[in-house]
């Protein structure tokens, strides 16, 4: 009876094995299948992320390219409209500021006109001094003294001298009243001590009578009206001083002659109102 077991429980034992070993082998099979199927997960993600990325990066450059073009643009519609709004510009006419200015007072273009006289006196007496050396003594006196003694030769240097010191005169004025060339403002130093000053303005415009107050476009008067304005003013000083005197209030914004012919007016330098 065992003799007769033994070659059963051997074949079960030999189907057994086999079977584990199927199993084994199976197992083994699944195990492989399962490492590359891991490693074709593995390789689809890596792809995956790869064409994610490259995806990425063509739109990142397509934004900035569009970004690039959009900034183009906006600088070429600002360029455009600054080009427009200066030509806009140039087209219009300019409008200047008007000020308004208090004329000044009979007194301080008085005292002005003194203080420069005896400024140019002075030199006036430097310049005969250094023509006629040691004689300026005798020769300033033809300035202020004319008896029978006189001889014509006298009368000669006393033109001389004066006409001398009318061109320095003239000269003194159209320089500094000019506003355009150095050191010149539109005054002299006579009113420059009275805080007056001198503009070029075809346009006065009264603002208050009681406060004698104007509104003006101010302007330098430039070398060529400040030269004529010298001449007219040394012009009327000279042959018709005692006449000049009432008409400065002849006419309106204290304006004499001179002013009124190179369109000149003569104001405090202190601003009243912008």
């Amino acid at each position: 009876m065992d003799s007769s077991r033994d070659p059963k429980i051997k074949d079960e034992l030999e189907n057994n094995t086999q079977k584990v070993s199927d199993k084994i082998n199976q197992y083994k099979k699944y195990s492989d299948d399962i490492t590359m199927y891991i490693a074709y997960q593995n390789w689809c993600w890596m792809e995956y992320s790869w064409m994610l990325y490259t995806q990425m990066l063509h739109k990142n450059m397509q934004i900035t390219n569009l970004t690039n073009q959009i900034q183009q643009y906006q600088n070429q519609q600002q360029s455009t409209e600054r080009n427009n709004f200066q030509q806009q510009q140039q087209q219009q006419p300019h409008v200047e500021e008007r000020v308004i200015f208090k004329l000044a007072p009979l007194s301080k273009r008085i005292a002005a006109e003194f203080i420069d006289f005896m400024l140019l006196a002075l030199c006036k007496v430097f310049l005969i001094y250094y023509f006629y050396g040691d004689e300026y003594i005798e020769k300033f006196s033809y300035i202020l003294v004319i008896d029978d003694t006189t001889s014509l030769s006298d009368l000669e240097d006393m033109l001389m001298q004066a006409l001398l010191f009318r061109v320095i005169v003239i000269a003194y004025e159209g320089y500094m009243l000019s506003g355009t060339l150095p050191f010149s403002n539109g005054s002299t130093l006579g009113k420059r001590i009275m805080n007056l000053k001198v503009f070029y303005s075809n346009d006065v415009v009264d603002h208050n009578n009681i406060e004698q107050t104007v509104s003006i476009v101010p302007r330098p008067l430039g070398v060529l009206r400040s030269c004529f304005r010298a001449f007219l003013k040394s012009t009327c000083i000279s042959f018709v001083f005692p006449v000049m005197l009432p008409v400065l209030t002849m006419f309106t914004h204290n304006r004499l002659i001179y002013d009124i012919a190179v369109d000149a007016v003569v104001v405090d330098q202190g601003v009243v109102e912008r």
